[in-house]
């Protein structure tokens, strides 16, 4: 078995970030029963990365030394904001009923 090449390896970290950035930026469909959810406009319904997720890109960036700079506190408030309308938003989602 050969080793990869130093090229493969390249294309391999690019193809993760790109995946780690595309689930930062607009979260997971939400499944249920293999197939997505959608909203009453007929559109899938995102989920925000979970736990595991958001540990892996941080991971990605720790490695690749990667670090960002202090924020406004204006910043970190519109972030704050923001998070809690997702979190509302999950929150109305219909879960249904269990059915056995």
């Amino acid at each position: 078995m050969s080793r990869a090449t130093d090229k493969k390896m390249d294309d391999l970290h690019d193809l993760v970030v790109e995946q780690a950035i595309r689930l930062m930026k607009y979260g997971r469909p939400l499944i249920s029963n293999g197939e997505p959810v959608l909203d009453p406009e007929g559109e899938i319904i995102y989920i925000p990365p979970t736990a595991a997720e958001l540990t892996a890109a941080a991971r990605i960036l720790k490695d690749n030394g990667i670090d960002s700079p202090l924020k406004s506190q204006e910043q970190l408030t519109a972030e704050e904001d923001a998070m809690r309308s997702i979190i509302k938003d999950i929150e109305s989602i219909p879960t249904g009923e269990y059915v056995n």
